[in-house]
């Protein structure tokens, strides 16, 4: 049946109206399969029923697209990002796919800077520089003060180095609350941990303090805190134990 009617014209009405029915699922599958044999023609298809199929059918097609790797598809794959009805793994796959859009879509992917999640900044923005989409540079460099996600801000921080601006945290960090004792002490007793307990430790106490700041908490308590990690030496056996390749490196 599949054969017959990939390879008639009124195959594609009903392909499509089949993908915007409440069909059965299995039968939808089975299309969808067969309709990837269908080229370019099944894309179309699959493109003008998006907008139109209920969440699971778009949850199927953003799989599909986020495979197909074609820029024809950017659009739809952009939309799907920030679509909470569309399945959270099909989201995922929609965000990692826009990493091969050539940069005629350079301002569509810049504009997903502003999205409400912080997963999509942070990896939008490792996009942007990993590709070196320039028009997006002025956007990061306005993050730089803005951000109030430390993930965030740590991916702004890295795609403007990939954009050949020579940035360091503490930079931005003064840059954005000028000179402050506690914010010193901060990164020289992060820099401690690093070398004591290894970048695994070091990656989890700075997720830690980038919580407590959006908590509220001060940065002088903060600094306390940080001297009973240095200072607790059951940790430090762990650590010792657990990762010395990566203390063998610092």
């Amino acid at each position: 049946m599949w054969l017959k009617l990939i390879h008639h014209e009124y195959g594609k009405d009903v392909f499509k109206t089949l993908l915007i029915s409440r069909s059965n699922q299995s039968l939808k599958m089975e299309a969808l399969l067969a309709m990837q044999l269908m080229g370019d023609d099944g894309i179309k298809i699959m493109k003008e029923a998006f907008p139109k199929c209920d969440s699971w059918t778009r949850s199927q097609l953003v799989g599909i697209f986020a495979f197909l790797k074609k820029d024809c598809v950017v659009s739809e794959l952009v939309q799907a990002v920030d679509d909470k009805k569309i399945t959270t793994e099909k989201r995922l796959l929609a965000l990692n796919a826009l990493s091969n859009c050539s940069s005629k879509h350079e301002s569509m992917i810049i504009k997903m800077l502003n999205s409400k999640d912080p997963s999509v900044r942070s990896r939008i923005a490792r996009i942007i520089g990993k590709r070196r989409f320039e028009k997006g540079r002025s956007k990061l460099k306005a993050m730089l003060l803005e951000e109030k996600d430390l993930g965030v801000l740590y991916s702004v921080i890295e795609a403007l180095n990939d954009l050949g601006e020579n940035l360091s945290v503490e930079e931005v960090m003064n840059l954005r609350d000028g000179y402050s004792p506690d914010k010193k002490s901060i990164l020289r007793k992060l820099k401690k941990i690093a070398k004591k307990y290894g970048g695994k430790v070091y990656a989890l106490i700075s997720a830690i303090i980038a919580i407590f700041v959006s908590l509220g908490y001060s940065l002088a308590s903060i600094s306390s805190l940080l001297n009973i990690v240095i200072k607790n030496p059951s940790q430090t056996r762990v650590s010792a134990s657990n990762e010395e390749g990566d203390n063998e490196d610092l």
